[in-house]
């Protein structure tokens, strides 16, 4: 009900009507985008923006177009960490329908509360959009060789090597040997490496991590605690899922890189068991024991590949009214983009 001068105006006017559709869908996708913060705002903090804005378009409009970048980025994420594609066109299409819906609502919303619109929408034929391929083991397993049993894997050939953007690790604690740990190894020998040891922590149901490297290596094991026999590790970012410890990063390593993972000695049931998921910029240079994740030979308990966006091209419009401005950028989701 609303009181003006003394008098009932129901139903509200149309104007209104609208307006306080548009704020409700607003806030809904702003809190589906800032659910996923605590998970990715590690990568995805938003780029500088304003930097270059016409100083007649203000910093509403500036400050609205970096949180539209930044939610870009996170929808890019969600769409590639979901379902598998044979190629990157459906990746691009859903990416592209999300942030047109994404943008629509608020920027709708923007221009009815401060009177200017700012929209932003992915350019697919730039050639700032960058294919990335993400490499996944969608179900629990032993971590050993596609298709074998060998307790070393180098996912790259020797002398093939690509940036990586992303590697977070799943595994059950129970399958973990106190003694002879699981080893993650990224490098770009000669010059740096990396190397992550995980082990179970003796008497308790967590892990100890210990990292060395040229430049940065822990001096005592970190500690990460377990739930429900399960420990989650971005080793890209440096940290477990839930942030309960912190590690040195595999992204301190410059790029183009190669990965190695080294299982304990001992047969394959002795071996750790898993998931994980990982991002690298070019998938060309997998081992090509590695399927696409729609081949009917592909199995979910061992690693396959599907695409991702490494990098969008965004074109941002701001139309305040008296002027109209389009600008273009290049926006990473993916490690630091192109090196």
């Amino acid at each position: 009900m609303s009181r003006r001068a003394g008098r009932c105006d129901w139903p509200p006017r149309r104007r209104e009507a609208r307006g306080q559709v548009l704020l409700v869908g607003a806030i809904v996708l702003a809190f589906i985008v800032l659910a996923l913060v605590p998970v990715f705002n590690g990568v995805f903090a938003p780029d500088s923006a304003g930097s270059n804005e016409p100083p007649e378009v203000g910093e509403g409009p500036a400050t609205l177009r970096a949180e539209q970048q930044s939610a870009a980025r996170e929808l890019a994420v969600r769409i590639g960490h979901g379902d598998t594609h044979a190629s990157p066109a459906p990746v691009v299409d859903e990416l592209s329908s999300a942030l047109a819906n994404y943008t629509r609502v608020s920027a709708e919303s923007a221009a009815e509360q401060r009177g200017w619109f700012v929209e932003t929408r992915l350019n697919t034929s730039s050639p700032g959009t960058v294919n990335g391929t993400r490499v996944v083991q969608r179900e629990q397993a032993r971590l050993v060789l596609p298709n074998g049993d060998a307790r070393t894997w180098q996912m790259f050939p020797p002398g093939q090597r690509t940036e990586l953007g992303w590697f977070v690790l799943r595994l059950d604690t129970s399958n973990l040997s106190d003694e002879d740990p699981l080893v993650v190894e990224v490098g770009n020998a000669p010059t740096d490496a990396m190397t992550v040891e995980i082990e179970k922590q003796e008497n308790s149901r967590g892990v100890e991590l210990s990292v060395g490297g040229a430049f940065e290596t822990t001096d005592e094991p970190v500690v990460c605690d377990a739930t429900n026999g399960q420990v989650v590790l971005d080793l890209y970012r440096g940290r477990s899922a839930d942030r309960d410890c912190a590690f040195p990063a595999l992204r301190g390593v410059e790029g183009p890189v190669d990965i190695e993972v080294q299982n304990p000695p001992g047969t394959p049931d002795e071996r750790a068991v898993g998931v994980y998921d990982l991002v690298v910029r070019d998938g060309s240079k997998i081992t090509a024991d590695v399927d696409s994740c729609t081949d009917a030979s592909a199995t979910p308990t061992e690693p396959c590949t599907t695409p991702v966006l490494w990098q969008l091209s965004l074109e941002t419009t701001v139309d305040g009214g008296r002027a109209t401005y389009t600008t273009a950028q290049n926006v990473s989701v993916y490690g630091g983009g192109e090196r």
